[in-house]
């Protein structure tokens, strides 16, 4: 196990697949230097360098003729920036000549601190 988030090292795996590198880039909370890997299946940190997801409301649905739709995106880990695509879906009744206005692989940054 490597002590710290994922988010503190770079993870490098060579062309042929064969070796793994793994380099501390965080030497502040403890240098762990640099390992050469073989046969990696699965590499294991202290803290979870990636989010979960949620949505609120959790099924949010419409109307035809509600209006518009407010929804909240929030993750579980604001400590490390991430991008996450939101993409929404029409699975009721028929688009009316386009009046649904939906999202296509829309890009949300968060930074560092945003949850």
């Amino acid at each position: 196990m490597y002590n710290g988030a994922q988010s503190d090292f770079r993870i490098t795996v060579s062309d042929d697949g064969t070796t793994t590198t793994i380099t501390d880039i965080n030497v502040a909370d403890g240098d762990e230097g640099t390992d050469t890997l073989l046969g990696v299946d699965n590499l294991v940190f202290a803290s979870p360098g990636r989010s979960t997801w949620s949505l609120s409301p959790p099924n949010p649905t419409i109307s035809e003729d509600g209006g518009s739709l407010t929804f909240t995106l929030s993750r579980s880990n604001p400590n490390i920036a991430e991008t996450v695509f939101v993409s929404t879906v029409q699975d009721q009744g028929f688009t009316n000549n386009g009046d649904y206005m939906g999202l296509l692989n829309q890009r949300e940054d968060f930074a560092v601190g945003d949850a």
